[in-house]
């Protein structure tokens, strides 16, 4: 794959990423009663009685198996549209940014939110 392949569908995955985001965060941050975008993961969390970063990691590895399968019947020949491709790997990243939230969230409850665990480094250069 040349530089400029790589770049253009890059590109497009980021646009398609941006543009689900936008559409889904209204829908998960649920009402103007609900301004939290993470909304439906504690509600998720609240009634699995587990933390918001177990609920998500569930969720995300639902939508990994379903990547997977994909992927086993692409082997066995069966073949997917552009946009069903880019969907199915959207729907998995779109788990990643929440779970991250959720995990750091978390791990701020507990922990010193301006370091690093392993290194005692600043989180993100802060």
């Amino acid at each position: 794959m040349t530089n400029e392949r790589f770049q253009e569908i890059l590109r497009q995955f980021q646009e398609h990423q941006s543009r689900t985001l936008e559409v889904k965060g209204k829908e998960y941050s649920g009402s103007k009663r609900y301004q939290n975008k993470l909304h439906n993961f504690y509600r998720m969390a609240e009634a699995g009685r587990k933390s918001p970063g177990e609920a998500l990691e569930g969720v995300a590895l639902k939508q990994f198996v379903s990547v997977q399968d994909m992927i086993r019947d692409m082997a066995d020949g069966e073949k997917f549209s552009r946009a069903y491709v880019m969907e199915k790997m959207g729907d998995l990243c779109n788990y990643f940014g929440p779970l991250l939230l959720a995990v750091m969230e978390e791990e701020d409850a507990i922990c010193d939110p301006s370091t690093t665990p392993d290194t005692g480094n600043p989180v993100f250069g802060e």
